[in-house]
């Protein structure tokens, strides 16, 4: 056992005893003259001996030394400070091309989807053999620094930094993103990550890298206070980096390069924004608006269809027409795969949803992009939302996730739609998420007390009688008036 403040490993000569007796505890070694005794007593005086002098090779190379340190360099006999020194440089490679290889990738991805969405090249063989070819390229880049970086951060003699860390997991998610397991809008996230923390560490401590055993709880707060002082970010967005740095030393806890993770208990919490829905006034102020352009008109069918289906904006500029099915009733339904969250989103067509598809289906984006909707790029998308907000008197910014909430709380959940039913309808792979959607609105109080005024007073005002509460005109007043049971009697 090598034990280390805060640290300790143990490990197997490949010895064996015949019995626990045969141990003496107090000089931790095997009792006896035979053969066996020597054999053994030789191997732990040895390997006693080389851990001391792998832990005086460690403490004159770092600051602080842990168990598992010693035991990496102890089971690698080839451990020197010259392949210290190597190792620290191979990662400088590794970290640079990791950047490198995410930028040309995403931007690889984002080209190929609009090539591929251009129904006119699906039919030129040779440019699609030329996207295969360069996309074979980058996957065989990314296997090859894969199998590098595993050399490296599997090297547990070699004490690893939080930049490491980042740079693991970063490369995790760009095979990951290979596989097709995660999107690439989440592999882009990491990088904007890694120069946040970057900037943090060259603005208050000077320094580009800091190991993970000189991480404090402390380091959270301080990053959070930089990103939002400093860095100008709001609070839930200071809140994701801060998490995302929670997740890396997680996992480096699980890669044995540090015992715990000194930020875990650092809460990260979020503001609701509190987007609500528009009202129903307002969809039927877009209904009846009729733009003189026709683009603009475009955009407001394409956010009234998120109103009335609850997709996000992704998920509308991906549809196609082979997602719509008939479903269980007879009806027309669509079904897709969230691309959020891969969780399955298969909502009943509405009538005005079906009749937005019928009115476009004809379209020459449709035809030509094989989609269900003509959606332009996101960037047209807003600015044009931006002025049919303007011009429809609707006070507040309009955004197709406005559209989802309209769909989940002015659409549904106000018309009693059960939140189970809206949480399969939404996508949502927990409750608590569909949850944050449903807020109360003027509208659904309203309706409730006044069912619930109908129920419980006369027209006159008068509290119905406890006869009538309970539906029993032979109930008598003995019966009700126990304990638990608060019911009002007029005088």
């Amino acid at each position: 056992m090598i034990t280390t403040p805060g640290d300790e490993k143990s490990f197997s000569l490949g010895e064996k005893i015949p019995s626990v007796d045969w141990w003496d505890e107090d000089q931790k070694i095997v009792s006896g003259n035979d053969e066996l005794a020597f054999r053994v007593n030789v191997k732990i005086s040895s390997a006693r001996s080389a851990i001391n002098d792998h832990f005086l090779v460690l403490c004159a190379l770092h600051e602080d030394v842990t168990a598992t340190m010693i035991k990496a360099a102890y089971l690698n006999r080839k451990y020197s400070i010259v392949s210290q020194r190597a190792h620290r440089s191979e990662n400088s490679g590794i970290s640079h091309e990791v950047d490198t290889l995410i930028k040309k990738y995403l931007k690889f991805l984002k080209r190929e989807k609009k090539e591929l969405e251009n129904r006119s090249l699906q039919f030129k063989k040779e440019r699609l053999k030329k996207l295969a070819e360069e996309k074979d390229v980058i996957h065989t880049s990314i296997k090859n620094l894969e199998k590098r970086a595993n050399i490296f951060f599997d090297d547990l003699s070699v004490p690893k930094t939080l930049m490491d860390s980042i740079d693991e997991w970063m490369i995790n998610m760009l095979v990951k993103t290979k596989a097709e397991l995660i999107s690439p809008k989440t592999l882009s996230r990491w990088p904007v990550t890694k120069n946040k923390l970057t900037s943090f560490l060259q603005s208050r401590h000077n320094i580009g890298d800091i190991k993970l055993l000189q991480v404090q709880f402390k380091f959270a707060e301080q990053f959070y206070d930089y990103l939002t002082i400093k860095g100008n970010s709001g609070h839930n967005s200071a809140m994701k980096h801060v998490k995302n740095i929670k997740q890396v030393i997680d996992r480096a806890v699980s890669n044995s390069w540090i015992s715990v993770n000194p930020i875990k208990n650092f809460k990260c919490s979020y503001i609701d924004p509190n987007q609500e829905g528009i009202v129903m006034t307002d969809i039927q102020s877009l209904i009846n608006k009729e733009f003189d352009k026709k683009s603009i008109n475009i955009v407001k069918d394409i956010f009234l269809f998120c109103c009335f289906t609850g997709y996000a904006y992704q998920d509308v500029r991906a549809l196609t027409p082979e997602h719509i099915i008939t479903g269980i009733d007879g009806k027309k339904w669509i079904a897709i795969n969230r691309a959020k969250t891969g969780s399955k989103e298969d909502v009943p067509l509405l009538p005005i949803a079906q009749q937005l598809i019928e009115k476009y289906k004809n379209h020459k984006i449709c035809k030509q992009k094989n989609r269900l909707l003509p959606v332009m790029d996101n960037r047209t998308h807003n600015l044009y939302l931006k002025e049919i907000a303007e011009q429809c008197g609707i006070k507040r910014d309009l955004t197709t996730h406005i559209a989802r909430h309209t769909f989940a709380t002015t659409v549904t959940l106000e018309n009693d739609v059960p939140l189970p039913t809206v949480q399969k309808m939404l996508g949502h792979k927990s409750i608590r998420t569909t949850e944050k959607y449903a807020k109360a609105s003027r509208l659904k109080v309203s309706r409730n007390m006044t069912a619930l005024s109908d129920k419980l007073f006369t027209e006159d005002g008068s509290l119905i009688s406890s006869e009538e509460y309970y539906g029993d005109k032979n109930l008598k007043r003995s019966d009700v008036n126990q304990p638990g049971l608060r019911v009002a009697f007029k005088k």
